[in-house]
């Protein structure tokens, strides 16, 4: 499996650059953004492991905003050399996705 989500929601597409930890996949996300509000506010978003943008699927997704977990996202991704963020600061927040959910 890729390293990397394609996500839509509301005409907007993009990536994420995911870890997992367990059962979820965690991505990094800035946390003011349409995305983040949509996911808020429907607690759900449009997902698949196709970068060309194939078989999306309606997912379940949560976002955390714990400056713990998201530090230890962010060094996990670092680790794995799958880094999008090229800093750690307080505008950054977590999306968890179960696994199961998306295989």
């Amino acid at each position: 499996m890729s390293k990397v989500l394609k996500y839509k929601f509301e005409g907007h597409e993009g990536f994420l650059s995911i870890t997992t930890i367990d059962e979820f996949y965690y991505a990094l996300v800035v946390k003011d953004t349409d995305k983040v509000r949509h996911i808020q506010k429907e607690n759900k978003i449009e997902l698949t492991t196709s970068l060309k943008g194939l078989n999306f699927k309606e997912l379940a997704v949560s976002y955390i905003d714990d400056e713990t977990l998201t530090s230890k996202i962010y060094h996990k991704l670092a680790e794995e050399k799958n880094l999008y963020f090229k800093e750690l600061t307080n505008g950054i927040g977590v999306i968890q996705i179960k696994i199961n959910d998306l295989l």
